[in-house]
């Protein structure tokens, strides 16, 4: 009954396989990842692959692409780029990953590669659309399950006792953990209630909303190349519109 799958790419080949540390080091994950993805896609399972980046691997994007093009133009398949955030204060923590002011820098190198490897057809078919359960956390039909059967709504958030929401065996509880969430909802703030991607987002983020950072921002990506998208629509299709 599986649907759809996200699969994570954190590097080319040996950073890959150094990020992920599996207990077999001598295993080649990344080569297995390409592997899996051409199967999850022969059993017409849809397939998002995510490329998790931050300034130690973000010169890899192109061998990276450039491996994922053998999937380009399969109606199942698809790309997501993103960066990885800060949620340490380690020293040099900062200087190793992109804030949000970077953003649109960031996506002005991205956007243009995954056009020229073929990895976005059609850029209509990327402007942003409104999205009921943006956030997990929000969202009545998904769930977090930590390695002990305990339930969580936010995979961003510590998969500590204190924050579950109940376990594998009871099932979810309305305890404070999980309404939470929903309140987040009711008092979006000013500035998120008069941006004009509010429909689409519904408040972005709330993890990042309720801790904010100057790293972070409870956005949604979308907002940060969504001008991109519009040349690119407007060089393709011209004044006319879509033919």
């Amino acid at each position: 009954r599986v649907n759809d799958v996200m699969t994570t790419i954190d590097g080319y080949r040996e950073e890959h396989d150094r990020r992920k540390a599996y207990v077999d080091s001598t295993a080649d994950a990344y080569g297995r990842t390409l592997q899996n993805l051409s199967r999850i896609l022969d059993a017409g399972i849809h397939t998002t692959c995510r490329v998790n980046l931050d300034k130690d691997n973000f010169a890899q994007l192109d061998d990276i692409l450039g491996d994922l093009e053998r999937f380009a133009g399969h109606p199942q398949f698809g790309v997501q780029v993103t960066t990885l955030r800060n949620k340490t204060s380690r020293p040099g923590s900062r200087e190793k990953y992109f804030a949000a002011e970077e953003y649109p820098a960031f996506y002005q190198t991205v956007i243009p590669k995954l056009f020229s490897h073929g990895l976005i057809a059609d850029p209509l078919a990327q402007l942003p659309v409104r999205d009921s359960s943006n956030c997990i956390a929000c969202a009545p039909n998904k769930i977090v399950i930590n390695a002990n059967g305990k339930l969580f709504e936010c995979v961003q958030d510590s998969l500590a006792d204190d924050n579950s929401v109940g376990d594998c065996r009871d099932g979810a509880r309305s305890n404070y953990n999980y309404t939470k969430w929903y309140r987040e909802m009711d008092d979006l703030g000013e500035t998120c209630e008069s941006c004009i991607y509010l429909p689409c987002c519904q408040g972005g983020c709330k993890h990042y909303r309720l801790s904010p950072t100057f790293d972070t921002t409870p956005c949604f990506r979308k907002k940060f190349y969504v001008e991109l998208l519009a040349e690119r629509i407007l060089k393709t299709y011209g004044t006319a519109g879509r033919p």
